[in-house]
């Protein structure tokens, strides 16, 4: 389609920049390159129909095929380095020759890759997988250093090398990145997955799960190879693998007498070194969805005897925990039945406003409100006599069922009963306090992101209302307050 005229059109700042010369060839002599990095090299309608209208208007760069001269013979003569898609185009359009630029240094296969990367390159025609593909060429057939890559593409060594991260993905990752359906740096993060867990990762791409989903398959990758790098050792000390049997869901329900193993933790000792000769080990999965080594004892009738000893000594010693448990919960109860006493006698029904009485309703109004029933909370308010201010807020509390109730209480005028509701008050707030605050005290030294810090301050503001009030603080009381402060891990 191509002509003498369009030729001379053509800039020689372009034959410049190939460092190639211009020519008109059949389109017979022009033969895709076979390392051709473009995936899609088919030319679209739009495309045909500018050649057809316009003829070809961006020159084919080919190079020669070593051995072969140009001349009159049809056959094969030129390699294409650029515009796969044109000539495509030109063959559909019915054209019989097109315009090319001979680039005749092009002659080491490495430096024909290199120049179609570049070419394709400058009109951002590659997909990032297509340049990756190409870049791998040069690295892994011909055996460029990322630097001499980044050199003649006209990138950044990063560049390059994350490129190159980008072909240890499957074909299917690879899809999605020429789709549009996973971005670039999404698509880096999975190169250091396995297979299967870059695919099952594809389904949460573009969502809020993503980095979720890529932390947990991490760990699973992780918590694999310390099962692999210990099961290669655990081998190579002669312990055997066994396989736990089909229909059976978990470690724990293997026997001996049925499966000829056992966990051993249900034998008389979790100790390997106590399972010379019949120790082996099986594999489970474990929440990660990663192989985890549970350990099984072979031969459990070898160890009838110290499993008989183990099993009492077990016994002796569940009985001696039950009887310091009881013990403690003795302790327990008469310390919180002295603290109760304590604060009780300290208030005084008659007196407006007893500072110990107010600083337990601002502890229940602040804390422990859910306990007391809420809606309920206010009329102790009331029947208290607490002035407005130490109220702390709390009118939300009022609804019309108190609101009856404290007027048929003060239409009965039943103030002689004050007494009666301080104290069940006082029950509440201080039953409540050991309810939620108190007994969780001994969890939060275990662990202590089980219990809230306002949880603590209510269990030691309490505690300081019973000294206040003359309590005499018990080992227990003292024991509570050095988990809450912090000096018991």
């Amino acid at each position: 389609m191509s002509t003498t005229a369009d030729v001379a059109e053509t800039t020689d700042a372009l034959v410049q920049a190939t460092a190639g010369a211009l020519a008109v060839l059949p389109i017979g002599q022009i033969h895709p390159h076979p390392k051709n990095i473009r995936h899609n090299a088919v030319a679209d309608d739009e495309l045909v129909e500018s050649i057809r209208a316009q003829g070809l208007l961006q020159p084919l760069v080919v190079a020669p095929i070593p051995g072969v001269e140009l001349g009159d013979d049809p056959g094969p003569a030129y390699r294409l380095i650029a515009g796969h898609r044109r000539l495509d185009g030109v063959r559909k359009a019915g054209g019989d020759h097109a315009t090319v630029i001979i680039r005749r240094d092009l002659t080491d296969e490495a430096d024909q890759v290199a120049a179609m990367l570049v070419e394709n390159c400058r009109r951002a025609d590659l997909s990032p997988i297509e340049e990756a593909e190409g870049y791998g060429q040069l690295r892994f057939d011909f055996g460029w250093k990322p630097g001499q890559i980044a050199k003649a593409a006209g990138h950044t060594v990063d560049t390059v090398n994350k490129r190159l991260r980008l072909l240890k993905l499957n074909d299917k990752v690879k899809g999605n990145v020429d789709q549009g359906d996973l971005t670039l740096d999404d698509a880096l993060a999975l190169t250091h997955l396995p297979a299967a867990e870059q695919t099952h990762l594809t389904k949460y791409a573009g969502t809020a799960s993503f980095k979720h989903e890529l932390t947990r398959a991490k760990e699973k990758v992780k918590a694999q190879a310390a099962t692999d790098q210990l099961v290669g050792e655990l081998k190579a000390q002669g312990i055997e693998q066994r396989e736990v049997p089909k229909g059976v869901h978990g470690v724990s329900w293997l026997t001996h007498a049925e499966h000829g193993m056992t966990p051993l933790h249900q034998t008389f000792s979790r100790d390997r070194d106590q399972h010379v000769g019949c120790l082996a080990f099986v594999l489970r999965r474990d929440h990660t969805g990663a192989q985890a080594v549970d350990y099984v004892c072979t031969n459990v009738p070898a160890h009838t005897e110290q499993l008989d000893k183990a099993i009492r000594a077990k016994l002796l010693e569940q009985e001696e925990a039950e009887r310091a448990a009881a013990a403690e919960r003795d302790s327990e109860r008469i310390a919180r039945t002295l603290r109760y006493d304590a604060i009780r006698g300290a208030i005084k029904p008659g007196a407006k406003n007893d500072p110990i009485l107010v600083a337990l309703i601002r502890l229940a109004a602040e804390h422990l409100l859910g306990e007391l029933s809420g809606q309920r909370a206010r009329i102790y308010f009331e029947l208290a006599e607490v002035e407005e201010d130490a109220r702390w807020g709390v009118d939300r509390l009022w609804d019309v069922d108190d609101q009856a109730r404290f007027a048929e209480h003060r239409a009965k005028e039943i103030h002689g009963s004050l007494p009666a509701l301080i104290r069940a008050f006082t029950a509440l707030v201080v039953s409540a306090v050991e309810a939620t605050s108190i007994n969780g005290l001994s969890t939060f030294a275990a662990c202590k992101t089980l219990a809230p810090r306002a949880n603590l301050d209510v269990a030691l503001t309490l505690l300081d209302l019973a000294e206040e009030a003359g309590h005499h603080e018990t080992p227990i009381d003292q024991h509570l307050r050095a988990i809450a402060s912090g000096e018991e891990a």
